[in-house]
Parts: C-alpha cells; structure tokens; sequence
C-alpha cells in the first residue's frame, strides 16, 4: 500500500506545480519536495477504506512509526514504544485514499495521535487535495500568520 500512495503523492505534486519532488528511501521520509521557499518532506500514509466499529466505512492511518531494534543471539526484531510523527523527520504528511486517490496533506505539527481516521465521504471532494496542500505549506511557510504579516507580497 505505501508504494501506491508514494507514487499518487509524486504524481500529484510533479503535475500541480512541484517539478522538483522526489520519491527518498530515509526514515520518517518518503518524498523531499522541494519548494520556493523551503524544501519539504513528506510522510506518506495511505489506506482503502474498511468497515470500523458499527460497520461503518472509514479510513485509518496509522500516524506513527514503530522503533525496532535487532535483539542480540538472533531473536529477530523487538519491538519498542511507538512514536509519534515529529518534526525531526518530517514537514508533512500525506494522508492518501488509496482507492479514490485523493491525498489530505496535514503538516506533521497538527497530527495529535497515533492514528487518524477520515470517515468515506471526508475524501468525496477531489479539490481536498489541492487546498489542503495550499494550506500546508501556508502554514510551514509563514505559520498562522498571512503572508503580508511576514513581509511577503
């Protein structure tokens, strides 16, 4: 599934404006785009939508990453605490419906949990992708200020 959503949110970007977008095999990071004002890394997470609770179709991404380390005499990997997405490792992320290819980009500062869940019709609109990517960066940009505040015109 993350191949999938990595190859949207490369596509999207490459075809909206960020030419300069490449698909990166770092920790924390799938796509460094690179940006007028900054380059921007991005965190993908994708998923089909699946019944949750009462049956109900919703979206759930699995916002954080797990820390393994390789046990000592051959035990294979253990798994320690999960943490959170942070700004060490990433700018944004890229919430991608997998089946209906629409991409939420979200800048990392806002994601509170370990996972996030978007009922079906959240992605019903396709013009999500392009204004929450305007959002995004607006807000890694100049942060809640507008531009004009920050001296930009």
């Amino acid at each position: 599934m993350g191949r999938v959503g990595e190859g949207l949110v490369y596509t999207w970007l490459v075809g909206n404006g960020t030419p300069n977008a490449y698909i990166v095999d770092a920790p924390g990071c799938d796509i460094v785009a690179l940006t007028p004002h900054k380059a921007l890394r991005i965190e993908v997470k994708a998923s089909n939508a699946k019944p949750r609770g009462s049956d109900v179709l919703k979206y759930r991404f699995t916002t954080c990453k797990k820390n393994t380390t390789w046990a000592k005499g051959g035990q294979g990997y253990q798994y320690g605490p999960a943490s959170r997405l942070s700004t060490e490792t990433c700018d944004i992320v890229a919430l991608v419906a997998a089946d209906s290819g629409v991409i939420e980009f979200v800048p990392v500062q806002k994601i509170k949990a370990n996972t996030v869940t978007r009922p079906v019709d959240y992605f019903d609109d396709p013009i999500i992708t392009k204004t929450s990517w305007a959002a995004a960066i607006s807000y890694l940009w100049w942060g809640n200020q507008p531009p004009q505040a920050q001296g930009y015109k």
